[in-house]
């Protein structure tokens, strides 16, 4: 597994040839088409899928190899996993998608692959969270405007049981909350409710009155926020 994960293509040729397991998977439940895919090893990659590495199995988290592709920002990788079968829709221990994860890095690049094969924007996490949610969050603005081109719903809102965060929290509410501005510009744009609340009662608004940002909410207030 270190060989694949370090891109050590002679050594993971000489180890096939040996009899190797690919399929065999460590303490954590980690696969080296998992190692191979974070990174990218595309060479590698090939060699295990043509040799029939499974492409779907998870590991002690629920992950595959698809998410860790997408959350290393791995394009390549990504169109690869797919063309063998990888599932866009599997969902890790915590409900997220390959999608989810991608949207949490500053690439929009990687979720344009998992989007064209038919991810799902709207699939929400245990929390109820989705990628456009994800990706405001990280102030990902071209992801986000990659997510709202595919339909991304806007005004989603997590679980009201929601643990990490209030419940009914609003991609605009984590984009606020984490002062993104151009994100919050980005999401505005696109007919964000600026009238939301969350279970705290908390418009986004109130949020960024909360937290001293008086720019976002200069720029509510331009888009009609009076709360």
């Amino acid at each position: 597994m270190a060989a694949a994960g370090s891109g050590h293509t002679a050594v993971v040729d000489f180890l096939l040839e040996k009899g190797a397991d690919f399929n065999a998977q460590d303490d954590y439940g980690k696969t080296v088409l998992e190692r191979a895919a974070r990174d990218g090893h595309i060479d590698i990659m090939l060699r295990l899928l043509t040799r029939g590495a499974a492409v779907n199995t998870k590991d002690r988290d629920g992950r595959t190899p698809l998410m860790f592709a997408a959350l290393g920002g791995q394009v390549d990788a990504v169109e690869l996993l797919i063309s063998f079968g990888a599932e866009l829709e599997a969902r890790d221990n915590s409900g997220m998608t390959a999608l989810m994860w991608g949207a949490t890095t500053d690439s929009d690049e990687v979720i344009k692959p998992l989007l064209s094969k038919g991810s799902q924007v709207n699939t929400k996490d245990n929390e109820g969270k989705t990628a456009l949610m994800m990706a405001a969050q990280g102030g990902h603005t071209p992801t986000v405007r990659v997510l709202l081109q595919k339909g991304a719903d806007v005004n989603a809102a997590t679980n009201e049981s929601a643990y990490y965060h209030p419940g009914r929290s609003t991609a605009l509410m984590f984009a606020i909350t984490e002062r993104r501005l151009e994100t919050v510009k980005v999401l505005l744009a696109n007919r964000a409710d600026v009238r939301a609340e969350n279970m705290a009662g908390e418009t986004a608004l109130i949020i960024a009155k909360r937290i001293g940002s008086k720019e976002a909410a200069q720029i509510l207030k331009r888009y009609g926020a009076r709360r």
